[in-house]
C-alpha cells in the first residue's frame, strides 16, 4: 500500500523534501528514458514477458526505489494494479505514449516472477 500514512509514503516525503531542481530534472529524465524505451519495445512488438520488456520494468522499479521509497517487486505489482484501476495514474503514464500502461503493467508482473 502506498499513500496516506503508510511507511513508504512517509519515506517518500522525507526523501523528496531534500531534492533540488537539478534532482527533479534528473528524475524526470530517467523516467522519460524508461517510458521511451517501453514505448519502443511496445511499438517493436516485444511481448511484456520478454526479457527486454522485463528489464525496462525493472529499471522502472529501481527508479522508484531509489528516488521515492523501497519498492519490492511485490509492491511494484501493487502499483501496476493501481495504474490499471485508477485512470489518473494510467493517464500520467500514457502521456508518454498510447497504451503504455497496458504494456508496462504486465511487464512489471512478469518481471516480479523471474
Amino acid at each position: 500500500e502506498v499513500g496516506g500514512n503508510t511507511e513508504p509514503y512517509k519515506i517518500s516525503v522525507r526523501r523528496r523534501k531534500w531534492y533540488g531542481e537539478a534532482d527533479w530534472r534528473r528524475l524526470k529524465a530517467e523516467q522519460a528514458a524508461i517510458y521511451a524505451d517501453a514505448l519502443a519495445a511496445l511499438n517493436d512488438g516485444v511481448s511484456p514477458d520478454h526479457a527486454r520488456a522485463m528489464d525496462i520494468a525493472e529499471r522502472h522499479r529501481l527508479v522508484g526505489d531509489r528516488w521515492f521509497y523501497p519498492c519490492s517487486p511485490k509492491m511494484h505489482c501493487g502499483l501496476a494494479d493501481l495504474w490499471e484501476a485508477d485512470r489518473r495514474y494510467a493517464d500520467n503514464i500514457d502521456k508518454h505514449g498510447p497504451r503504455l500502461t497496458e504494456y508496462l503493467a504486465p511487464g512489471v508482473r512478469a518481471n516480479a516472477k523471474r
